[in-house]
């Protein structure tokens, strides 16, 4: 699925960037250029780069 049609990333494209250790927004927003023209998808794209995060962060049960 797509999170930012301007640039077309996708949501693999960010959960990808929190695998290779992007863990901050402002890191995401610098390495993809997500967020950067219309602005329209930077609440949905950081509730998902968050959801990443957080789910990489959780130890395994």
């Amino acid at each position: 699925m797509y999170v930012c049609i301007c640039h077309a990333v996708k949501e693999s494209d960010l959960r990808q960037a929190v695998d290779r250790g992007i863990c901050t927004w402002k890191r995401a927003v610098k390495d993809l250029p997500i967020a950067s023209q219309c602005g329209k998808c930077a609440r949905d794209a950081h509730a998902l780069f968050n959801e990443a995060v957080a789910a990489r962060l959780m130890p395994p049960p």
